[in-house]
């Protein structure tokens, strides 16, 4: 009887054994999943404070290009303006510019009427006398 109690007390602490080996086994496998989590998690992490930073970045680089833009706008509009201004001057000197043309074509017309008509008193004067 004592040599079966002592064989199924060592047939337990056997069994005790490949228990606690396979917990073990489990225990260091748990801890390296706990690792691998953990590294991922870190890594997720710096990649989020990376994306982060990028995102600050992109929206500072947004703002100056919308900066810009708008001074880009102002200016065209300043400059649109200037040539519409311009473009009214040169009219109003174009426009002043024909009109005197127009006059001397006038006046050169009424010269040269002037001359035909003198010319024509002339010869009459001349075939009278």
């Amino acid at each position: 009887a004592a040599d079966r109690e002592r064989a199924e007390m060592l047939i337990n602490v056997e069994t005790y054994r490949k228990r606690m080996g396979t917990l073990q086994e489990t225990v260091k496998k748990h801890e390296e999943m706990i690792k691998t989590v953990q590294q991922s998690l870190k890594e997720k992490g710096d990649q989020a404070t990376a994306a982060s930073s990028e995102v600050k970045a992109a929206t500072t680089r947004l703002g100056e290009a919308t900066t810009e833009l708008e001074a880009l706008r102002k200016t065209k509009a300043e400059l649109e303006e200037t040539i519409r201004t311009q473009a009214n001057q040169i009219a109003e000197h174009t426009a002043v510019q024909e009109g005197k043309l127009e006059k001397m074509r006038a006046a050169e017309e009424s010269a040269q009427g002037d001359a035909q008509e003198r010319e024509q008193l002339l010869q009459k004067w001349q075939n009278k006398y």
